[in-house]
């Protein structure tokens, strides 16, 4: 037998259509329920991303971090580099401290990037 697929609740779909809204993708028209695609959401739909990933990156030009956005994007799309052995965990969290950073996980993220690079992606114990 067919079986049909049920409508998806409207609760998560007007979540996802107020982050646009916020984000700037989509524009509620005046006195209306009517969402309208705006030019920074055309830019953001050629992009198959998160659309705040998108959107990052396309304000990235303006503070002249682009390398670095679209370093810690790859990093967050990707399985995580981080790997903790239960036995051996100390020797994990030794290396990870490494790379930590005051100023977050995504700088964090960002030299494990440039570490790796560094290396030109050469096997090294870091």
């Amino acid at each position: 037998p067919l079986t049909l697929w049920t409508s998806p609740h409207q609760s998560p779909i007007n979540a996802a259509l107020e982050e646009l809204v916020i984000l700037g993708a989509l524009e509620r028209q005046v006195n209306s329920d009517i969402l309208k695609l705006t030019p920074l959401g055309k830019q953001m739909a050629a992009f198959p991303l998160d659309p705040r990933f998108s959107k990052v990156i396309l304000l990235a030009k303006d503070y002249d971090c682009l390398e670095e956005i679209l370093s810690i994007i790859a990093m967050l799309s990707a399985e995580s580099v981080l790997v903790s052995v239960s036995n051996k965990r100390k020797e994990c969290l030794e290396s990870h401290q490494k790379f930590m950073s005051s100023e977050g996980d995504h700088i964090m993220l960002l030299n494990i990037y440039r570490a790796y690079k560094s290396v030109n992606g050469n096997k090294v114990k870091l």
